[in-house]
């Protein structure tokens, strides 16, 4: 017999909303740019995110469609079936001046870290750029919001 609390996680697992479709995130993208026009930020969609860095577009894009890409495909494919189910951010800052300075511009936060974190306020992943192994440990974080509720 099934116990009460598995059937309610798998209830709350059923009604959770959906991830952000192809649109969603390429509408987020657009309002970003306007957003940011003339900040130096280039902004892109790497799905499931909307990502936006610093570092001018070819980097920001090296990274996007590298790094996160990769890392993201290693947890679909060995740890989550689920992706996120709200629209996520990614803002990459190219060293940690620019990411403190960011962190407090954007989001009117004063990181306790150099690295970077995931902010579920926002939905946004606010990261120093000039080391990604944190980007790996916070892009665990919507996952985990997806896939386990009540996490």
């Amino acid at each position: 017999m099934m116990k009460a609390s598995m059937l309610l996680v798998m209830c709350s697992a059923a009604v959770a909303a959906a991830e952000p479709t192809a649109q969603d995130l390429k509408d987020r993208a657009a309002e970003l740019e306007k957003q940011l026009d003339g900040t130096g930020m280039t902004v892109l969609v790497e799905t499931p995110f909307v990502v936006g860095g610093d570092m001018g577009a070819k980097e920001t894009r090296r990274i996007a469609t590298g790094f996160l890409r990769s890392k993201t495909a290693l947890l679909e494919k060995d740890f989550f079936p689920k992706r996120p189910d709200k629209l996520i951010e990614v803002w990459l800052f190219r060293n940690e001046r620019s990411f403190r300075a960011g962190a407090k511009k954007y989001f009117g936060d004063a990181p306790d870290t150099p690295f970077g974190y995931y902010s579920p306020d926002h939905h946004a992943m606010i990261m120093n750029a000039n080391g990604l192994g944190t980007l790996s440990h916070e892009l665990v974080h919507p996952y985990m919001e997806a896939n386990i509720p009540d996490v």
